[in-house]
């Protein structure tokens, strides 16, 4: 006996509350995109209408059967436990499953329920949706059609755009911007980085640095910071910083001897009297200060310091190795050269 044919009347029944509860689902997919569609042609100012109406009844059509096939086409099964609801003590779901004994007492019983199931008439099977259907099936249906009704109406130019109605509801808030700009003076040194940076306010700058050129050392920013490398936190107004640098190897101004002579401190193969000891007597100084005597330059008092240097050779040692060192950074390596350079 076949379970279809033997509930043939019942199951059609059955099919047609599948097809509505897939029907409903597809409906609500489709209001969903078509809300979707319209709202994005409404935010945007876009000619929507018929592209929300048209993802509505494609989604619905696509949906609907996908729906009934992989959710709601009901079973022999299925059947059978509704008509057992009916008050049939399961005679239905136990037929089901022995449908292919041909024992005795399965025979009697199957003919025992089909005369009980001809009694029940296919209507006594009410239609039942799961709530959750129609609680979201109205919501879909307001929020689509309400949407594509918004989106006409921006595009017969009755409202404004949703991106206009936002901007005036909740304006962007007016962003305060500083400039600092970092400055060097020409041919004294360069930045290495943004020297123009324009930020909000309160906020940082990227990291630069303050290189000088050849011939020239770092001081100092016009703000008294000594180190070249800088970035600034929090700033709350333009700022102009400038890098300030020095002649590095040179002495300053001519001296005289006690022959009348004068000399060029730093040049020829004398030293002048900024750079060399001389033979006048006076208190001793021992260069705490900083400055730059003639009794800086000795050694115990009888040995000058640049004799010893380029005599001993440690100048042009200081330098090879320099130049066979290959792991000393740029930096490190332009100090200890300039360094030699200045003592020598």
């Amino acid at each position: 006996m076949d379970v279809k044919e033997l509930f043939d009347k019942y199951y059609s029944r059955l099919a047609r509350e599948g097809m509505l509860k897939a029907l409903f689902c597809g409906l609500i997919v489709g209001f969903a995109v078509n809300f979707a569609v319209a709202f994005t042609a409404w935010y945007y100012g876009w000619n929507g209408l018929w592209w929300a109406l048209g993802a509505w009844v494609v989604v619905t059509a696509a949906t609907t059967p996908l729906f009934y096939i992989k959710k709601f086409k009901p079973s022999a099964k299925e059947v059978a436990e509704r008509l057992d609801r009916l008050g049939l003590e399961e005679r239905m779901i136990t037929m089901t499953e022995f449908i292919g004994e041909e024992s005795y007492i399965m025979q009697k019983q199957r003919e025992d329920a089909q005369v009980t199931m001809n009694k029940i008439e296919p209507k006594r099977i009410r239609f039942k949706f799961p709530k959750v259907i129609l609680i979201l099936l109205p919501i879909a249906f307001v929020l689509g059609s309400g949407m594509t009704t918004v989106s006409g109406l921006v595009e017969g130019g009755i409202i404004k755009p949703g991106k206009e109605v936002f901007e005036e509801i909740l304006p962007e808030p007016d962003v305060d911007y500083v400039t600092i700009t970092y400055v060097v003076a020409e041919g004294e040194g360069l930045i290495e980085g943004d020297d123009i940076q324009i930020i909000e306010k309160g906020g940082s700058t990227v990291e630069i640095i303050a290189v000088a050129d050849d011939g020239y050392a770092f001081v100092e920013w016009s703000d008294g910071i000594k180190d070249p490398n800088r970035s600034e936190f929090a700033v709350e107004e333009d700022l102009i910083l400038e890098a300030t640098f020095a002649p590095i190897g040179e002495g300053e101004g001519e001296g005289e001897g006690e022959g009348g002579g004068e000399g060029q401190a730093g040049e020829g193969d004398e030293p002048g009297k900024s750079d060399k000891p001389s033979e006048e007597e006076g208190e001793p100084n021992n260069g705490a200060n900083g400055a730059y005597e003639e009794n800086n330059m000795i050694k115990d008092g009888n040995t000058y310091y640049r004799d010893l240097l380029e005599s001993g050779g440690y100048y042009e040692e200081a330098m090879k190795w320099l130049e066979s060192a290959e792991n000393i950074p740029d930096e490190l390596r332009e100090f200890i050269q300039t360094y030699f350079e200045v003592i020598v």
